[in-house]
């Protein structure tokens, strides 16, 4: 059945974009794609659940989501309390410490401080830094899915995991932002590049939609609109079906 459900996602894709020539997103193929059966999906960054009901949509055959969000005012959702989802109020970085998070008064988001001075209208908060590599999961979670989405700290996150990534080796959906890496003197084609080094393959998920391949330590600057913000996926090396399924149908 799950695998029915799969294919049922993928033909819907295919067929919306070559019998019916629009553009569909690629969030929901990538999800069907690539979220393993009874996988476990950590959510760092987790806002406000809207990537888990993407997840719950496309990829109903998951196990569990573990979320993570800094902003202590953003609690899980009601209607996500019982849809198996683990929801905790933390940071993750570099180091287990206590950080300033920096949350603009007419934002919903947050960010770790870094190298940037909190402007008027923009509220520091004391909050708790964990690793990633302490996320803890139990014997039978043998299959992770990891999505970052940490408005800059990204790179912080990646040095916090690299244990838990080694063991793992999950796909990952990362969205970056040069202005926002910036804080934390880090660039994207570092934090990028750093996955590169892990034996991972990166995608660009580009302007239309669809992943174009790059190298990252072969590029002068990172592919995509500087003004916007850009995600990226990252599939390890070895687990050649995932990039070939990648490239041919989201290519």
């Amino acid at each position: 059945m799950k695998i029915h459900g799969k294919l049922y996602f993928i033909s819907r894709y295919l067929f919306n974009r070559y019998v019916r020539r629009n553009v569909p997103s690629a969030l929901p193929i990538i999800l069907s794609l690539l979220v393993p059966r009874k996988a476990v999906v950590v959510d760092v960054g987790a806002n406000v659940g809207d990537w888990v009901r993407a997840v719950n949509k496309s990829a109903p055959w998951r196990s569990r989501c573990i979320c993570f969000e800094a902003n202590p005012a953003l609690k899980i959702p009601p209607d996500l309390v019982s849809a198996d989802v683990c929801w905790r109020n933390l940071a993750l970085g570099r180091a287990e410490s206590v950080m300033e998070l920096v949350i603009p008064s007419n934002h919903r988001l947050g960010f770790l401080k870094g190298d940037v001075d909190v402007e008027p209208g923009m509220e520091a908060v004391s909050v708790e830094v964990g690793l990633l590599d302490h996320v803890e999961l139990t014997k039978s979670d043998e299959k992770v899915f990891l999505k970052i989405d940490v408005e800059g700290a990204e790179g912080l996150v990646i040095d916090g995991g690299l244990e838990f990534i080694e063991k793992f080796r999950p796909c990952i959906f990362l969205e970056t932002y040069e202005p926002f890496a910036q804080r934390h003197s880090c660039s994207s084609k570092q934090v990028l590049t750093g996955l590169e080094d892990l034996k991972y393959e990166i995608y660009w998920i580009n302007t239309q939609d669809r992943l174009s391949r790059i190298v990252p330590s072969t590029l002068a600057e990172i592919p995509g609109l500087f003004s916007r913000y850009i995600d990226f996926l990252a599939i390890p090396k070895e687990q050649r079906l995932k990039n070939i399924l990648a490239r041919s149908i989201l290519g």
